[in-house]
Protein backbone atom coordinates (compact mmCIF):
# COMPACT_ATOMS: atom_id res chain seq x y z
CA UNK A 1 0.00 0.00 0.00
CA UNK A 2 1.02 3.50 -0.72
CA UNK A 3 1.66 5.57 2.48
CA UNK A 4 0.14 8.35 0.95
CA UNK A 5 -2.96 7.39 0.03
CA UNK A 6 -3.52 4.77 3.13
CA UNK A 7 -3.11 8.11 5.25
CA UNK A 8 -5.80 10.11 3.14
CA UNK A 9 -8.01 7.10 3.75
CA UNK A 10 -7.24 7.31 7.56
CA UNK A 11 -8.01 10.98 7.57
CA UNK A 12 -11.07 10.57 5.51
CA UNK A 13 -12.39 7.81 7.93
CA UNK A 14 -11.53 9.51 11.64
CA UNK A 15 -11.18 13.04 10.92
CA UNK A 16 -8.30 13.77 12.85
CA UNK A 17 -8.63 16.76 15.09
CA UNK A 18 -6.09 19.91 14.22
CA UNK A 19 -3.98 19.08 17.40
CA UNK A 20 -2.64 15.65 15.63
CA UNK A 21 -0.20 14.76 12.79
CA UNK A 22 -0.44 11.24 11.11
CA UNK A 23 2.26 9.37 9.58
CA UNK A 24 2.11 5.48 8.11
CA UNK A 25 4.94 3.98 8.19
CA UNK A 26 6.02 0.39 7.27
CA UNK A 27 2.19 -0.50 8.21
CA UNK A 28 2.10 1.78 11.56
CA UNK A 29 0.05 4.58 12.27
CA UNK A 30 2.11 7.19 13.89
CA UNK A 31 0.53 9.56 15.65
CA UNK A 32 1.34 13.16 17.51
CA UNK A 33 -0.22 15.96 19.41
CA UNK A 34 -3.09 15.75 21.71
CA UNK A 35 -6.83 14.56 21.35
CA UNK A 36 -9.71 13.69 23.39
CA UNK A 37 -9.88 10.13 24.86
CA UNK A 38 -12.61 9.37 23.20
CA UNK A 39 -11.27 9.83 19.37
CA UNK A 40 -7.83 8.20 20.74
CA UNK A 41 -10.10 4.95 21.91
CA UNK A 42 -12.37 4.96 18.01
CA UNK A 43 -8.57 5.07 16.21
CA UNK A 44 -7.38 2.07 18.48
CA UNK A 45 -10.09 0.29 17.84
CA UNK A 46 -11.00 0.96 14.20
CA UNK A 47 -7.85 2.04 13.10
CA UNK A 48 -6.04 -1.52 11.78
CA UNK A 49 -9.47 -2.46 9.54
CA UNK A 50 -7.83 0.77 7.54
CA UNK A 51 -6.10 -1.43 4.47
CA UNK A 52 -2.53 -0.50 5.16
CA UNK A 53 -2.67 0.08 8.99
CA UNK A 54 -1.41 -3.19 10.92
CA UNK A 55 -1.21 -0.97 14.20
CA UNK A 56 -1.43 2.13 16.07
CA UNK A 57 1.22 4.22 17.72
CA UNK A 58 -0.27 6.63 20.24
CA UNK A 59 2.92 6.96 22.35
CA UNK A 60 3.22 10.31 21.35
CA UNK A 61 -0.18 11.74 21.58
CA UNK A 62 -1.19 13.77 25.04
CA UNK A 63 -5.25 12.59 26.71
CA UNK A 64 -6.60 15.84 26.69
CA UNK A 65 -9.42 14.15 29.13
CA UNK A 66 -6.47 12.48 31.32
CA UNK A 67 -4.26 16.15 31.15
CA UNK A 68 -7.65 17.75 32.76
CA UNK A 69 -8.40 14.78 35.24
CA UNK A 70 -4.87 15.52 36.36
CA UNK A 71 -5.20 19.01 36.37
CA UNK A 72 -8.44 19.47 38.01
CA UNK A 73 -7.89 16.79 40.94
CA UNK A 74 -4.27 18.94 41.69
CA UNK A 75 -6.40 21.78 41.91
CA UNK A 76 -8.69 20.05 44.14
CA UNK A 77 -6.32 18.58 46.47
CA UNK A 78 -4.57 21.81 46.94
CA UNK A 79 -7.36 23.44 47.95
CA UNK A 80 -8.13 24.48 51.78
CA UNK A 81 -11.28 25.35 53.44
CA UNK A 82 -10.48 27.19 56.94
CA UNK A 83 -12.96 27.43 59.97
CA UNK A 84 -13.63 29.89 62.98
CA UNK A 85 -11.22 28.81 65.74
CA UNK A 86 -13.30 25.65 67.99
CA UNK A 87 -16.54 26.09 65.96
CA UNK A 88 -17.54 24.04 62.64
CA UNK A 89 -18.05 27.54 61.46
CA UNK A 90 -16.31 28.34 57.88
CA UNK A 91 -14.01 31.34 57.87
CA UNK A 92 -14.44 33.59 55.38
CA UNK A 93 -11.03 32.58 53.20
CA UNK A 94 -12.96 29.08 53.74
CA UNK A 95 -16.15 30.52 51.87
CA UNK A 96 -13.94 31.64 48.68
CA UNK A 97 -11.84 28.04 48.39
CA UNK A 98 -15.39 26.47 48.59
CA UNK A 99 -17.34 28.28 46.35
CA UNK A 100 -14.61 27.36 43.44
CA UNK A 101 -14.66 24.01 44.13
CA UNK A 102 -18.28 22.28 42.87
CA UNK A 103 -16.66 23.94 39.21
CA UNK A 104 -14.05 21.75 39.38
CA UNK A 105 -14.97 18.89 41.11
CA UNK A 106 -17.79 18.31 38.14
CA UNK A 107 -14.50 18.93 35.68
CA UNK A 108 -12.53 16.53 37.27
CA UNK A 109 -15.74 14.07 37.19
CA UNK A 110 -16.63 14.48 33.26
CA UNK A 111 -12.50 14.02 32.88
CA UNK A 112 -12.59 11.08 35.04
CA UNK A 113 -15.47 9.26 33.24
CA UNK A 114 -13.81 10.06 29.65
CA UNK A 115 -10.76 8.15 30.80
CA UNK A 116 -12.52 5.49 32.20
CA UNK A 117 -12.76 6.54 36.33
CA UNK A 118 -14.90 6.69 38.87
CA UNK A 119 -14.43 9.52 41.40
CA UNK A 120 -14.98 9.36 45.05
CA UNK A 121 -14.07 12.68 46.88
CA UNK A 122 -12.17 12.31 50.56
CA UNK A 123 -13.20 15.38 52.88
CA UNK A 124 -10.68 15.35 55.46
CA UNK A 125 -11.18 17.29 58.47
CA UNK A 126 -8.93 18.70 60.65
CA UNK A 127 -8.56 20.72 63.95
CA UNK A 128 -5.56 22.54 65.92
CA UNK A 129 -3.94 20.14 69.09
CA UNK A 130 -5.65 22.54 71.46
CA UNK A 131 -7.48 21.11 73.74
CA UNK A 132 -8.99 17.80 74.55
CA UNK A 133 -8.27 14.90 71.62
CA UNK A 134 -11.90 13.34 71.57
CA UNK A 135 -13.60 17.12 71.24
CA UNK A 136 -10.87 17.94 68.13
CA UNK A 137 -11.84 14.15 67.10
CA UNK A 138 -15.49 15.70 67.00
CA UNK A 139 -15.26 18.48 65.61
CA UNK A 140 -12.84 17.70 62.97
CA UNK A 141 -15.17 14.91 61.65
CA UNK A 142 -17.97 18.02 62.12
CA UNK A 143 -16.48 20.41 60.15
CA UNK A 144 -15.76 17.42 57.24
CA UNK A 145 -19.39 17.03 56.90
CA UNK A 146 -20.10 20.52 56.54
CA UNK A 147 -18.32 20.83 53.43
CA UNK A 148 -20.31 17.59 52.48
CA UNK A 149 -23.29 19.15 53.01
CA UNK A 150 -22.66 22.03 51.14
CA UNK A 151 -21.33 19.55 48.05
CA UNK A 152 -24.84 17.90 48.17
CA UNK A 153 -26.66 21.50 48.14
CA UNK A 154 -24.16 21.96 45.03
CA UNK A 155 -25.96 18.74 43.39
CA UNK A 156 -23.07 16.35 44.39
CA UNK A 157 -23.94 12.64 45.11
CA UNK A 158 -23.47 11.54 48.81
CA UNK A 159 -22.32 8.57 47.52
CA UNK A 160 -19.35 10.42 45.49
CA UNK A 161 -18.25 12.45 48.71
CA UNK A 162 -16.68 10.53 51.73
CA UNK A 163 -16.16 12.89 55.08
CA UNK A 164 -13.44 11.86 57.46
CA UNK A 165 -12.51 13.34 60.59
CA UNK A 166 -8.59 12.98 61.32
CA UNK A 167 -8.55 15.16 64.53
CA UNK A 168 -5.36 17.07 64.85
CA UNK A 169 -3.81 18.28 62.26
CA UNK A 170 -0.03 18.28 63.91
CA UNK A 171 0.75 15.29 65.88
CA UNK A 172 2.43 15.41 69.35
CA UNK A 173 5.07 13.83 67.32
CA UNK A 174 5.67 16.82 65.36
CA UNK A 175 4.77 19.25 67.52
CA UNK A 176 8.14 21.24 66.91
CA UNK A 177 7.03 21.53 62.89
CA UNK A 178 5.68 25.17 62.65
CA UNK A 179 2.01 24.62 61.11
CA UNK A 180 -0.32 28.15 61.75
CA UNK A 181 -3.02 27.60 63.47
CA UNK A 182 -5.69 28.95 61.06
CA UNK A 183 -3.86 26.23 58.89
CA UNK A 184 -4.64 23.18 61.13
CA UNK A 185 -8.07 24.24 61.37
CA UNK A 186 -9.67 23.00 57.88
CA UNK A 187 -10.79 20.66 55.43
CA UNK A 188 -8.64 19.25 52.89
CA UNK A 189 -9.15 17.04 49.53
CA UNK A 190 -8.49 13.79 48.14
CA UNK A 191 -9.79 12.87 44.84
CA UNK A 192 -9.70 8.75 44.70
CA UNK A 193 -10.12 7.61 41.21
CA UNK A 194 -11.02 3.72 40.05
CA UNK A 195 -11.51 2.05 37.16
CA UNK A 196 -15.02 2.24 36.29
CA UNK A 197 -15.81 -1.21 35.96
CA UNK A 198 -14.71 -1.89 39.81
CA UNK A 199 -17.53 0.03 40.89
CA UNK A 200 -20.22 -1.52 42.38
Amino acid sequence: YDADSVLQRFNEKFDPPNTVSAAVVRNVLILRGEASQQWLARVRLDAPKVPGIKSVDDTKVANLDERTFQRSKSVIENAFVYFLSDKDDIATEGFAALSRLPDEIRRCETAAKRVGLNVTLEILGYADAVGNLAKNVDLSQRRAHKVADFLSLCGFESTVLKPIGLGPAVKPTEVNKVVPELAQRRVSFKVIAQPATAAR
